[in-house]
């Protein structure tokens, strides 16, 4: 294995888990006027940048939040919350632009549901409009009209690692590694991967992080059962699911199947969910 800056090295086994990010390079100008999700560090770097200069923003102040899903949903509710916190003298306007509708995938329940929180709070929606350009302080949505954003936020579908075309392992259709329902890769048995980077081609699932998270219990008991001369073990995710998306003011939504609702013991809920999966690591 190949690293940068660093010495190759040889390996029996080898887990592949890199994630992904969204799909900065399909926006012109985005790469270097928009704020990509991912890496994280990256992201609370320049949020916090951000943010501190907002604290004495006086007149109009445009965010715009990319991508309908529920990465991009729950990244417009809590800019809006903090920003309406903290720039107290800014007349302030978030915007959230998808080319699907919002939540695409979803329950028609948890459409309405949000699109219902998002005019309660004054968050302006725009669906089927995908955004086609952005440059400073303003971004070109698909129907020509531009729109003010002195800070754009882009959470669209995720990509895969461009090197993964490099390793000459088998891709799926959108470049992201192919793995069986063992979590080893389809072409090496000697390689496995997990969570977003993936995909798992007789399961196929959103790249969402209730699948991602549930893949690490099966893949570390593959490893060590591949080094110790046992079969690796098939794991089949669920089919559905339950999603918490939090409303960024102590609110959350819950949905799993055709129904959707609201309120702060859903928070509270999603928390103590939160909290008990991450006691499992200590």
């Amino acid at each position: 294995m190949l690293l940068k800056d660093q010495p190759a090295l040889a390996y029996d086994l080898l887990s592949i888990d890199v994630g992904s990010a969204p799909n900065v390079g399909a926006i012109a100008g985005a790469e270097q006027w928009a704020i990509p999700v991912k890496p994280i560090a990256e992201l609370g770097r320049r949020w916090l940048a951000f943010s501190e200069r907002m604290t004495t923003w006086r007149g109009p102040l445009g965010v715009m939040v990319i991508g309908g899903g529920a990465g991009g949903v729950e990244l417009a509710l809590a800019v809006d919350q903090r920003l309406s916190e903290i720039a107290t003298a800014a007349s302030l306007q978030v915007t959230l632009a998808t080319k699907d509708e919002i939540l695409a995938g979803q329950a028609e329940a948890a459409r309405r549901k949000l699109r219902t929180i998002f005019q309660r709070r004054g968050i302006r929606l725009l669906e089927h409009a995908g955004a086609e350009r952005i440059e400073r302080g303003s971004v070109k949505l698909a129907d020509g009209q531009w729109h003010q954003a002195d800070a754009v936020f882009v959470v669209t579908e995720a990509s895969a690692a461009p090197w993964f075309a490099d390793t000459g392992l088998p891709l799926d259709e959108k470049g992201f590694l192919a793995v069986d329902d063992t979590l080893a890769s389809t072409g090496d048995p000697r390689i496995f991967a997990a969570g977003d980077c993936a995909t798992v081609l007789a399961h196929r699932r959103p790249k969402a992080g209730v699948f991602a998270v549930r893949q690490g219990p099966p893949l570390a008991d593959n490893l060590r059962r591949v080094l110790g001369g046992e079969r690796a073990r098939p794991f089949v995710p669920q089919s559905r699911y339950l999603s918490i998306l939090g409303t960024g003011d102590g609110r959350a939504v819950a949905t799993r199947g055709d129904w959707a609702i609201e309120g702060r013991w859903v928070w509270w809920w999603k928390d103590h969910i939160d909290r008990k999966w991450m006691r499992m690591y200590r």
